[in-house]
């Protein structure tokens, strides 16, 4: 039988948060990790799980408040990722409600997820949690000369 742990992430989760991060497509290193990590960890604004199946670091979830001028403050989940191996075992059903209880103790009534359009199945596992479209919008980046 499997032991099943969801915890704080901790700086030496570093690497296994890289190597997650990077199965998504989104390419990290752990010293990188590990500089992000830290600056979220110092800052009472991030929360962080981290979901172990007999100590495998097998997903994790960033969940943060978030500041706008034009609507005040709110609450975001920045990312979640559940290993490729591990889909489909209620990981991140059970980190998205740890977020939504962080969210809550924040004070906070809605909770928010921003994802990408070719993302059909994470929209439908959204979907099923409880959350709505709101709304469809474009990314635009500029690099800074």
């Amino acid at each position: 039988m499997s032991d099943t742990v969801v915890r704080s992430a901790r700086r030496e989760d570093a690497e296994a948060l890289a190597e997650l991060s990077t199965q998504l497509g989104y390419p990290s290193d752990a010293e990188s990790m590990r500089q992000r990590l830290d600056a979220a960890l110092s800052s009472p604004d991030h929360m962080i799980y981290v979901c172990c199946i007999d100590s495998e670091l097998a997903a994790w979830i960033h969940v943060m408040r978030t500041f706008h001028l034009e609507s005040g403050f709110g609450v975001e989940i920045a990312g979640l990722i559940v290993s490729e191996r591990r889909r489909g075992q209620g990981l991140g059903t059970q980190l998205v409600r740890d977020a939504m209880s962080w969210a809550k103790n924040q004070g906070f009534e809605r909770l928010r997820v921003r994802s990408r359009a070719e993302r059909a199945g994470a929209h439908a596992f959204y979907q099923g949690l409880g959350f709505e479209q709101e709304k469809l919008q474009h990314v635009f980046a500029c690099p800074l000369p």
